[in-house]
């Protein structure tokens, strides 16, 4: 991509991202105490449904902030490869990156299948240790094992174990009298 195309994406995502930190520094969350912020003149007057609901919007607010600033810094790092000639370039194999990628996601940092691996790396939760067998079975083998081992279902189970005989005539005549009254 043309290092001058990939500047003008990158400070439009830098605007973008600066009109939302600014959004979500005008509710002062860094000033303002968690009793503060909900409005109320004491927290014991509120119901505790309604502080939680609070609580939940201001961690909410945190978090979005936190990504916002994670975002900014992946913009800095881009503009810094693109001054260091390696923006577009994936850094674990070095192949360049298709620009429909660059043109979507102007911070990329690798090609599709490095980024699948990273995501798939940092996203997914590591299966404990005694999932990692020394006799060389997969992780997915073993828990597919266990799995089975204890959520299997006897077909016998679902079968009566013996023959229930209803009598329909006395439910017929049940019938009949809640109709006749």
């Amino acid at each position: 991509m043309n290092p001058n195309v990939a500047r003008r994406l990158l400070e439009a995502e830098w605007d973008w991202l600066l009109r939302a930190q600014s959004a979500i520094d005008s509710e002062d969350l860094s000033v303002q105490s968690e009793d503060e912020s909900v409005g109320e003149l004491s927290a014991i007057d509120q119901h505790q449904a309604d502080t939680g609901s609070e609580t939940f919007e201001r961690e909410k607010d945190f978090s979005i902030r936190g990504q916002i600033d994670r975002d900014i810094q992946a913009v800095q790092d881009a503009f810094e490869r693109i001054e260091h000639g390696t923006y577009g370039r994936c850094e674990t194999c070095g192949t360049p990156i298709v620009d429909e990628r660059l043109a979507a996601v102007p911070t990329a940092r690798f090609c599709v299948d490095h980024e699948l691996a990273w995501e798939l790396r940092t996203l997914s939760v590591p299966l404990p240790d005694v999932y990692l067998s020394d006799e060389g079975i997969s992780a997915e083998s073993v828990a597919e094992r266990e799995a089975t081992t204890h959520l299997e279902f006897l077909p016998t189970e679902d079968e009566p174990d013996a023959e229930v005989e209803l009598d329909v005539s006395a439910e017929e005549a049940a019938l009949h009298e809640v109709d006749s009254e």
